[in-house]
């Protein structure tokens, strides 16, 4: 699914980029905010072998997917500069860092991430997720 370049996309640039900081500080604390995501979400993640690759939709399997990697990392940690969410008029785009360990055998991992936010109505509707390594987060995961 591309984007629709024609949605109006709601909230300004700032309130866009608080909002997606909010998302990324309750993650890093393991505080997920429900009402941060749209009801009919829809989450765009790379193919691939792993559980977690693909596309996901709806609040319920975003809540699945993060406390499959709760479950499955020993350590996680992601990392977000202030200056790596920007926002314009029209996208949102952030990029972070991820990191930690598999709880099974201590295995480290680490993936650079691009995302593109699509909000509406100060909710997250649309996730496109770039990973710098697939097949590395599929394999982990």
């Amino acid at each position: 699914m591309s984007p629709d370049r024609d949605v109006a996309w709601t909230g300004t640039a700032d309130e866009r980029i608080a909002l997606i900081r909010r998302l990324f500080d309750t993650t890093v604390e393991h505080e997920l905010d429900p009402s941060i995501y749209a009801e009919a979400l829809v989450w765009h993640m790379p193919k691939g072998r792993g559980r977690l690759m693909g596309e996901r939709v709806g609040r319920a399997a975003v809540d699945e997917a993060f406390a499959h990697v709760l479950t499955v990392a020993g350590e996680f940690r992601s990392r977000t500069e202030p200056w790596e969410i920007v926002a314009d008029d029209r996208d949102t785009i952030s990029f972070n860092h991820d990191s930690g360990t598999r709880a099974s055998d201590g295995a480290p991992f680490a993936f650079d991430v691009a995302m593109r936010w699509e909000i509406q109505d100060g909710q997250i509707t649309v996730m496109h997720e770039y990973i710098q390594d697939e097949q590395h987060k599929g394999e982990f995961f």
